[in-house]
């Protein structure tokens, strides 16, 4: 979490195929909505534009979270 902050507050994006995005949202499905909250909150409080490839960043570390 700590480099998705720093990329956030430096403005650099994150470069992920995105395309992995559709498989994982299907296999986690839990995890991809709380990211997607996650998206929503932090684009309206902090006006933070999250791309495709950091909400797969958050869903895949929120299934490591969850998992463990």
């Amino acid at each position: 979490m700590r480099y998705f902050v720093r990329r956030q507050v430096r403005g650099e994006d994150l470069s992920a195929d995105s395309s992995i995005l559709g498989a994982v949202s299907k296999k986690y499905i839990n995890d991809y909505q709380c990211a997607l909250k996650i998206k929503s909150f932090l684009e309206k409080e902090y006006k933070w534009q999250l791309s495709s490839s950091e909400v797969l960043y958050l869903t895949l570390y929120l299934n490591r979270l969850s998992t463990n």
